[in-house]
């Protein structure tokens, strides 16, 4: 749409007059966000601390306080795998002393142990292979 000059004029002209016959104009105050945990007071994108809350954060913190968790739940999930995984080592072990301290005699003990430790090996390797399913990293 174009508007002629003389137009716009006219309109610059009264509004001007129409403001002086209000009075004072209201100007509101407004102090510039600072992160509340950097201290920055620039950035693309702020968020709320909390919903409903004056503190805000800058977006670099954001991203930090997010890969902090990630990172901390993926060092859950490995430790208790690994918890995991030294619980069955042990209980093979544990089959392994069972079976050998129950041999009959010394000289057919070597056999029973090799076929007992192979026996647990097997053990294992299915063990291990049921439980590299994969992990569901949802929660």
């Amino acid at each position: 749409m174009l508007v002629r000059l003389e137009d716009v004029v006219k309109y610059i002209v009264e509004y001007d007059k129409n403001r002086e016959n209000k009075g004072p104009e209201l100007r509101y105050v407004f102090n510039p966000f600072v992160c509340v945990q950097c201290g920055s007071d620039f950035t693309p994108v702020w968020k709320r601390d909390k919903p409903g809350s004056k503190n805000v954060i800058c977006e670099q913190c954001v991203t930090s306080n997010q890969k902090k968790v990630l990172k901390q739940e993926h060092t859950n999930r490995l430790k208790s795998a690994f918890v995991k995984a030294l619980q069955q080592e042990q209980e093979i072990e544990q089959r392994i002393q069972s079976t050998s301290s129950s041999a009959p005699a010394p000289s057919s003990r070597n056999e029973h142990q090799h076929s007992s430790s192979s026996s647990a090996a097997i053990a294992a390797s299915s063990s291990a292979s049921s439980s590299s399913a994969p992990m569901n990293l949802s929660k």
